[in-house]
């Protein structure tokens, strides 16, 4: 799937603003599938362009106006053709696996600090939200 297919499939459930958008991918999706608000209002433009999309613009007292996006016609039938595609196969390209395919002559003591490296690192992007790996064991132990 592309973010348009993702983006497509949220004005799917309800006509939302870009804002609501980054949120529900922080959210609801966060966990499989990420998107910036540069990226969001992009491709949400993008979509008006293409008349998959319109823009219902709502003005706001004493604030910039509200912009409501919604599916054409044309919209709904791309989501589901989209849909109906075959899904391609998912390609694992793992720089963090590949190290350990080539490690059978690294000391255990390296292998310890590359997977705390790891570690530290999954913890980091678990406080921003992301979501965290479960790959994560000690190579060398007490008596190695």
């Amino acid at each position: 799937m592309s973010l348009r297919q993702a983006i497509l499939g949220f004005l799917d459930l309800e006509p939302t603003t870009g804002y609501t958008l980054g949120q529900r991918f922080s959210g609801s999706v966060g966990s499989f599938w990420s998107a910036t608000q540069s990226q969001i209002y992009r491709e949400l433009h993008d979509l008006e362009r293409a008349g998959l999309a319109r823009v219902e613009v709502i003005p706001q007292p004493g604030k910039p106006p509200r912009k409501v996006y919604s599916l054409t016609a044309e919209g709904r039938a791309e989501l589901a053709r989209l849909l109906g595609a075959p899904i391609e196969p998912l390609v694992l390209r793992d720089p963090f696996l590949l190290k350990f395919v080539f490690s059978a002559s690294t000391p255990p003591e390296e292998l310890d600090r590359v997977l705390a490296q790891f570690r530290s690192h999954d913890s980091d992007a678990s406080r921003r939200g992301k979501p965290q790996s479960d790959r994560g064991c000690r190579v060398a132990g007490p008596g190695h």
